[in-house]
């Protein structure tokens, strides 16, 4: 499917593991949908009528290119905190962490900072947390 003619919100489903994960950030990038994009694990997805689903089936070879890409930009440690988020299980931290990705890579020198508490800063300014009930 050519997720770039449709103008719609996108709900890709990936495998609850981590490298179903990074392939669904893989093909968000891929398809240019990352503006409009929601990643939720394929078990805890709740259809709704009007949505447009994509279910992304896991592929080691794109999930090592998000990773290794995500290495560089956010080093060892920044993965670290990463897959610690993401083994939560928290419903809501696919996309949170997706949109620690779409940051940490429109900001390139991330792991470079000599400031860490100012990367924290932009993360919580960046990433509207969700709204608990």
């Amino acid at each position: 499917m050519d997720l770039l003619t449709i103008d719609d919100s996108i709900t890709l489903t990936h495998d609850s593991d981590f490298d179903g994960w990074l392939t669904a950030v893989f093909v968000c990038y891929e398809q240019k949908c990352t503006d409009r994009a929601t990643l939720v694990c394929r078990h805890e997805y709740i259809p709704k009528f009007f949505d447009t689903v994509v279910d992304v089936t896991t592929d080691p070879a794109k999930a090592e290119r998000v990773l290794t890409k995500l290495t560089q930009t956010l080093g060892k440690d920044g993965i670290r905190q990463l897959m610690w988020a993401y083994l939560s299980e928290l419903d809501y931290i696919p996309n949170v962490l997706f949109g620690v990705v779409k940051y940490a890579l429109y900001q390139p020198n991330l792991k470079t900072t000599t400031q860490p508490h100012k990367i924290k800063e932009q993360l919580i300014n960046t990433i509207q947390p969700p709204i608990l009930s």
